[in-house]
């Protein structure tokens, strides 16, 4: 069984959840003082999420600091708003080249220092209003593109419009954003069809809600 200590807890967020509901039912199952998470997760993400209690505020910057691992499945020839299944699906195309070598050789183009766009789906605020009430009041913005690092991606595998990558990312790195972005690149567009993260830094062990509740 895996142990918390009285900080810090590397939980394995549900399908589903937001961060946020993360937390509130860690509040009910924990008493602490204070509670916050690191990193936050899509909803339709799932993976690690450290909670910090209390004295655990002293980790924050350290572990928000640290590469993150992810799992991904991206779906080719096929585009939402979202970047992600949370909105509509749209077909984009059904000519997708499937050369291993040819999508090999555009995802090397994103290893190392990149430029990325956060999508308008997103957290980040710009003047004290997060990005994603902009988009569903459908008032335009400009999201200014940031530095992000991509130490490590790597094919898993193809399947028929399924590519499976494993990507480790400096903090910051929208996942969703860099599929998109690999699906420009191939011509065919693509989406987050579900995505994992997997560890951060050298942290790579997780207890779930359910285990939580049993120690």
């Amino acid at each position: 069984m895996l142990k918390y200590d009285e900080n810090i807890l590397f939980l394995d967020k549900p399908y589903g959840w937001t961060s946020n509901y993360t937390l509130n039912k860690i509040k009910k199952i924990i008493k602490k003082k204070k509670y916050g998470y690191i990193g936050t997760l899509d909803p339709l993400a799932t993976g690690m999420i450290p909670i910090i209690f209390d004295n655990g505020t002293k980790y924050f910057q350290y572990i928000l600091n640290l590469p993150k691992k992810y799992n991904v499945i991206a779906r080719l020839g096929k585009f939402t708003k979202t970047y992600d299944s949370e909105s509509k699906i749209n077909i984009y195309t059904n000519k997708i080249n499937f050369n291993i070598n040819f999508i090999l050789n555009k995802i090397n183009l994103f290893k190392g220092k990149i430029l990325q766009k956060p999508p308008i789906y997103s957290s980040i605020k710009i003047n004290g209003i997060r990005l994603y009430n902009y988009a569903r009041s459908n008032i335009k913005c400009i999201i200014k593109s940031r530095y992000v690092k991509i130490y490590i991606i790597n094919i898993i595998s193809l399947k028929n419009e399924f590519l499976e990558l494993e990507i480790t990312c400096s903090k910051g790195t929208y996942i969703r954003s860099l599929v998109n972005d690999i699906g420009i690149s191939l011509g065919c567009m693509a989406y987050v069809y579900s995505l994992r993260r997997l560890s951060i830094g050298n942290f790579n062990k997780m207890i779930t809600i359910s285990q939580l509740i049993n120690i």
